[in-house]
């Protein structure tokens, strides 16, 4: 990685930790900014961004920050039905 990489990485680090702590975007939504970042200032192509989101370690991650969008945004947002849902599903990842 040579050095103007790893600032543009590190740009993109600073960028999503701002997103993060002011939540001026969703949290899910600031999530994917890598996908779309790091492709476009050119540390890495797309396909090896998207991968890490998709193995077996980042793909409960990916589904927990989604089923947390839907549940915070939708209809039936409330703490007792996240709580059932999860004592009735688990949080086994096998």
């Amino acid at each position: 990685m040579s050095r103007f990489q790893a600032t543009r990485c590190g740009y993109t680090v600073i960028v999503m930790a701002v997103l993060w702590l002011t939540e001026a975007l969703p949290i899910p939504v600031t999530s994917l900014l890598p996908i779309f970042m790091l492709p476009m200032l050119g540390v890495s192509t797309a396909k090896e961004v998207s991968s890490s989101y998709v193995t077996v370690r980042g793909s409960p991650a990916l589904k927990t920050l989604t089923t947390h969008f839907v549940l915070r945004n939708g209809p039936y947002y409330d703490m007792h039905l996240l709580a059932k849902t999860v004592l009735a599903v688990g949080v086994r990842t096998e």
